[in-house]
């Protein structure tokens, strides 16, 4: 504290990511919070983020993925509808979303400790926040502790393994297609709070497209810092994101310009975004096996495949796919050879 100099921090948190464990006080604010189950937590998600003005009002809230009729999930297996638990049943499915709102509770806490102690030492107005998510809720379960099947009074206790499953992550999610693992918009878009110090418009809600790439530039443009060409001799790639000064500061109306080209490539799930169009490829049952095609500004929760309304468009990003696969080294698996 005394060089004079910025501080850089990186607090790499791992709530509320399974297994779900939380101090005893903190699960018990949620106990029974949760009740109302999975169906009626997504519709009241989906309507909260339309008054908070995250999604425009007029957008109707999307089924759910469905086989021959069925809700499915990602291991192709039916999802239940909250009203055919038995009792038993919805007590554990609620004892887990319990346990989620918990850890995001107690990680809140902590970051709250941070900032009380950056104001005792009198930095907290000169310092800039940037908290965000990795991923989209994650769908994965797991209901076990070491020695098996974990009973109801254990789950969230420090030798239990539990994961909330699909179904609170697609309440999680809310409008946003499919979770973590899927290049959809339910995987990777995330929350970006940032708080500007010596600012009054802290508070807005803002919907311009950024990536954790932007990251490193921000904080180096901040502190007067360049990024170097090489390093003991060897050539360092450049940085391929934007510093988001310029638009925090309100000099752009943007962080990208307008065509922005960015790709994402996960278990063989690919998607390639140019602007607010963007082509998404997931196999089946919960896609098509081939690229589809999106308007994010018209229909950001992937609902209408336009491919075929705009054949051009899709040409387009599909070639653009096929360069940043080049530049990237992207090897796409063969499922199906490999079976």
């Amino acid at each position: 504290r005394s060089d004079g100099k910025p501080f850089f921090l990186f607090a790499a948190y791992t709530s509320p990511h399974w297994p779900l464990q939380a101090p005893d006080e903190f699960v018990e604010k949620y106990r029974g919070k949760y009740n109302m189950g999975y169906d009626s937590l997504r519709l009241l998600r989906f309507e909260g983020l339309k008054k908070k003005g995250i999604i425009p009002e007029n957008l109707q809230l999307p089924d759910l993925p469905t086989v021959k009729g069925k809700l499915t999930n990602i291991s192709d297996r039916p999802l239940l509808p909250w009203d055919s638990l038995s009792d038993k049943e919805q007590k554990i499915e609620s004892r887990k979303m319990e346990l989620f709102a918990a850890m995001v509770d107690n990680l809140d806490y902590h970051v709250g400790r941070l900032i009380i102690y950056l104001k005792e030492i009198d930095v907290f107005d000169n310092t800039l926040f940037i908290f965000f998510s990795d991923n989209g809720a994650a769908p994965w379960e797991a209901n076990r502790s070491p020695d098996g099947f974990d009973v109801y009074e254990n789950m969230g206790a420090p030798n239990s393994f539990v994961a909330y499953g699909p179904q609170w992550a697609h309440a999680s999610v809310a409008a946003f297609r499919l979770y973590k693992g899927y290049t959809t918009e339910g995987g990777i878009r995330t929350p970006l709070i940032v708080k500007l110090p010596g600012r009054e418009d802290n508070g807005q809600i803002r919907t311009t497209f950024t990536s954790v790439m932007d990251m490193a530039p921000t904080f180096l443009q901040l502190v007067g810092a360049t990024y170097p060409d090489s390093i003991d001799g060897r050539k360092l790639a450049e940085h391929k994101g934007k510093s988001l000064v310029p638009y925090l500061n309100g000099e752009k109306e943007r962080v990208h310009e307008k065509d922005y080209v960015m790709g994402w490539e996960l278990f063989g799930r690919s998607a390639l975004r140019k602007g607010d169009w963007k082509i998404v490829q997931v196999e089946s049952p919960l896609g098509k096996d081939t690229f589809e095609l999106y308007h994010l500004k018209d229909d950001p929760l992937e609902k209408t495949d336009i491919s075929e309304r705009f054949p051009e468009k899709y040409l387009e990003l599909l070639h653009l796919w096929e360069i940043y696969v080049h530049e990237n080294g992207i090897v796409i698996p063969d499922w199906e050879k490999e079976e």
